[in-house]
């Protein structure tokens, strides 16, 4: 992820895009978390 943010924040050259691009992975990355949870007995 740290690789791909830094080749997209070289292309773009744009802070913005990076940290939307962050904060999707980030919320994706929640949700799936939380799918696999929700699977395993608490």
């Amino acid at each position: 992820m740290r690789i791909s943010l830094r080749q997209h924040k070289q292309k773009d050259g744009l802070p913005q895009e990076t940290i939307l691009l962050f904060i999707i992975n980030y919320s994706l990355s929640i949700s799936s978390n939380v799918s696999g949870v929700s699977r395993l007995p608490t």
